[in-house]
């Protein structure tokens, strides 16, 4: 690939209360642990729009979770240039830019633009 890519620490987290977690829309899906939730903000710039982001994700009908991140892609030059921040499987992905509560738009939204500011869930503690 051998693309630059450059993951900005926004610098933003915030502690999510358990009243703030999204609810399961189909009654299946899991939702994250009872005992809250980190909130970060990503931005990933590619290369260009064709360029691979080099995750696999589970779809959650309004979000997605990463189940895996491969080495020499963007998400994984992204983590080396920014730990603070990087993104890890089990983080649950809320949004991509503007679009949210939409996984099937957010994907969209990955393979159409070069950058993607995600706002993800980190769940912290739990059983």
């Amino acid at each position: 690939m051998g693309g630059v890519c450059v993951c900005q620490d926004d610098g933003k987290s915030s502690v999510v209360e358990d009243a703030e977690l999204d609810k399961p829309m189909d009654g299946g899906v899991p939702d994250l642990s009872k005992v809250g939730a980190v909130e970060l903000d990503v931005t990933i710039r590619k290369q260009g729009p064709d360029e691979k982001l080099g995750m696999d994700v589970k779809h959650l009908v309004d979000r997605l979770e990463v189940t895996k991140i491969f080495p020499d892609f963007a998400v994984n030059r992204a983590n080396q240039a920014s730990p603070k921040t990087a993104l890890r499987v089990g983080d649950v992905i809320v949004q991509v830019n503007s679009t949210h509560g939409n996984d099937a738009r957010m994907v969209a939204e990955i393979r159409l633009n070069s950058e993607l500011k995600f706002k993800i869930r980190r769940s912290i503690g739990g059983s």
